[in-house]
Formats: C-alpha cells, sequence, structure tokens
C-alpha cells in the first residue's frame, strides 16, 4: 500500500498493519489500537491517537457515491467537538502523495501524543503539522509549535525548544486543558521523540541524516 492510495475503511485493524510497508504517523497509531477484529472505522471512532494522525497527515475522506459528492472531504471538516470522527458516509480514507515524512509518539498518560507531519529541504524545516494528543477532547494543533519550526535546521536544542513549546500549548492559556506536571512533561517528551522520528525518516528518504 503506498501513498496517493485509498485505504477502505472495511478493513481490519490487523489486515492494514500487515500490509503497510512505510513509516508514517497513521501506522504508529494504527499500532496503539488493539490487534483484533474490529473494523478500522470502529477503531478511529475511539482512538485519538488514529485522529490525530491523520489530521496530521491531512488524510482525506472518500464519501460513498452519490450525486453531487465532493471527490474528496479534509478530516477536519468531520472531526466532532469530542475529538470523534463523522464516518458514516465515507468508506475510504485517501493518503496523501509521498511529500513529507510523520511520525506518532504515545505519552505515558493513556490517550495522549504527539503527531507530527514534516517536510525538510536541505535539513531544514520546510513545512511541519504538528497535533497534540489528550490534551483536550480533540486534537490540538499546536500552531506555536509549527511556527517555532519553521524555516530552521534540526538540532538538540530546537528539540528542546519545541517541546517547551508544546508544554505551553498543552496548558489551558494555550488551548489545551492539562495542569498536571507529569502528563505535560509526558506531551514534551512525545513530541520530541516524534519530530526526531519524522526527520529520521525524512532524511532516511533523502539519503541524509538530519542537521546536515
Amino acid at each position: 500500500m503506498a501513498k496517493g492510495e485509498a485505504l477502505e475503511l472495511a478493513t481490519e485493524v490487523g489486515s492494514v498493519l500487515r500490509d503497510c510497508t512505510r513509516d508514517s504517523a497513521l501506522v504508529d497509531a494504527l499500532r496503539t489500537v488493539p490487534n483484533d477484529a474490529q473494523l478500522l472505522n470502529e477503531a478511529i471512532a475511539g482512538s485519538p491517537p488514529l485522529v490525530a494522525a491523520l489530521l496530521a497527515q491531512e488524510i482525506a475522506l472518500r464519501p460513498r457515491a452519490a450525486g453531487g459528492s465532493p471527490a474528496s472531504i479534509p478530516v477536519e471538516q468531520r472531526l466532532l467537538p469530542s475529538g470523534q470522527l463523522q464516518l458514516e458516509r465515507a468508506d475510504a480514507l485517501l493518503l496523501p502523495p509521498d511529500t513529507g515524512a510523520s511520525a506518532y509518539v504515545s505519552a505515558a498518560a493513556a490517550g495522549q501524543g504527539t503527531a507530527v507531519w514534516l517536510h525538510l529541504s536541505a535539513a531544514a524545516v520546510e513545512q511541519a503539522r504538528v497535533f497534540l494528543c489528550g490534551v483536550r477532547p480533540a486534537p490540538l494543533q499546536a500552531v506555536q509549535l509549527q511556527a517555532t519550526l519553521q524555516g530552521r535546521r534540526f538540532s538538540p536544542a530546537l528539540l528542546r525548544r519545541a517541546g517547551e513549546t508544546a508544554r505551553l500549548e498543552a496548558q489551558p492559556l494555550g488551548g489545551g486543558s492539562l495542569v498536571d506536571e507529569g502528563a505535560l512533561l509526558g506531551i514534551v517528551e512525545s513530541c520530541r521523540q516524534a519530530l526526531a522520528r519524522a526527520a529520521q525518516r525524512a532524511a532516511a528518504a533523502a539519503g541524509a541524516e538530519p542537521g546536515r
């Protein structure tokens, strides 16, 4: 299964994992779902990590055939305040072209983590999308963090700054709802790890190393 293809919703989660040969935030998040016979659409409905991964990668929904229906619908247009997706009129996820690298890393607290999509140019961040999971009912787009990354080369200092920015955005004044210190530290660490993993994947695809 390659990017740019349609991922049918009437598919068992285990089958998707077996068929996936690429690294991505979607695959990472799928690994947080119990590997049983539940269908992918049921898994998405109850999985904040999957929703965050879909948003980070700008994966769209394909509506069921109907007169006048658009060819695709952005996931964010079907996102409910509860964090779940309205999937009853969709039959597939439309994977975007292979234009970047992504990752999802869970935090220590259940349901929390960070989904990242990066496009690098000469080891610098050309574009970034970051969603914090579990800091409020629906995944939170970390817009300040995205701005912090924009145009900068990867380095330990940038990862530290990114983690602290994620911490601020996860708190009530930043749009999140976390106040527990342990939960905030979990978001910081998941953010740093997700960014590092996505950067490594981008560099591997380009035959380079992050920051070089």
